[in-house]
C-alpha cells in the first residue's frame, strides 16, 4: 500500500480503480485499462505524485490511443486564457455547441438591485443563469 502525493501537497493510498476509469474515461477498453493500471502500479513508490502519475497513465494510453498526447494540452491551454473576454466566450461556445441557446453578459433586476451575469443558458423549456470562474493554475508540470 502506497501514499500518493496530491496536487495540494495531501497524502492519499493509491487507488488501481482511478487509473483504470482515468483510461476508460480516455476511450480505452477494460482490457487495456487494467493492463495501463499494472504497469504503473508496477512502478509506484512512496510519495509518488499524482501528476507523476497522469503523465505514466498518458505514457502508456499513447501506445493504445496514439490521439490522446493532444488531451494533455487541454487543460494548459485553457489555463492560458484571459476570464474576459476568452474564456467567458469559449463557454458560450461550448454550450452553444451541446444544444443551448445562449444570450451573453446580462444584467438582472433583483429585489435589492441588479446583478450581471456571464449568461442565460436555454435548453428543453429549462433556463440557467450562468456564471464563468476561472481558474489560472491547471498544476503544471515543475
Amino acid at each position: 500500500m502506497f501514499l500518493v502525493t496530491k496536487a495540494d501537497g495531501s497524502k492519499q493510498v493509491f487507488s488501481k480503480e482511478k487509473i483504470v476509469q482515468t483510461c476508460l474515461r480516455m476511450g480505452a477498453d477494460t482490457f487495456i485499462a487494467n493492463e495501463v493500471a499494472e504497469r504503473i502500479e508496477r512502478r509506484l513508490y512512496e510519495g509518488i505524485t499524482t501528476q507523476m502519475i497522469l503523465k505514466l497513465i498518458f505514457t502508456y494510453m499513447k501506445k493504445y490511443r496514439p490521439a490522446v498526447s493532444h488531451l494533455f494540452d487541454l487543460k494548459q491551454g485553457i489555463s492560458l486564457m484571459e476570464p474576459k473576454p476568452e474564456f467567458e466566450l469559449f463557454i458560450q461556445v461550448l454550450l452553444e455547441q451541446t444544444g443551448f441557446e445562449v444570450t451573453p453578459n446580462q444584467i438582472l433586476r433583483g429585489k435589492c438591485g441588479e446583478h450581471e451575469v456571464d449568461g442565460i443558458a436555454r435548453k428543453d423549456g429549462v433556463t440557467y443563469f450562468v456564471e464563468v470562474k476561472h481558474h489560472f493554475n491547471y498544476h503544471p508540470d515543475s
